[in-house]
């Protein structure tokens, strides 16, 4: 199930860059010039938005509660 919580949270973070940055501009991931941290850019969501995509693709592999408990992932 893990690769299907980190599909969940790739829409999630997709969501949360447009919704949230995309109206401080075209490229809301750069800080504009002179606000620093206080631009509010958007790359957090990137962040995370790249990790849930790396888990969801690999999926937890030895880590998972799945495979330690059925000894195989279900999705």
């Amino acid at each position: 199930m893990t690769r299907l919580a980190a599909g969940a949270f790739v829409v999630q973070m997709i969501w949360a860059y447009f919704d949230v940055h995309a109206p401080n501009g075209i490229w809301p991931h750069i800080f504009p010039a002179g606000a620093g941290f206080g631009g509010h850019g958007g790359e957090v969501p990137l962040l995370w938005f790249a990790i849930a995509g790396i888990i969801g693709v690999l999926g937890a592999r030895k880590y998972s509660l799945e495979r330690k408990l059925l000894g195989r992932e279900l999705l």
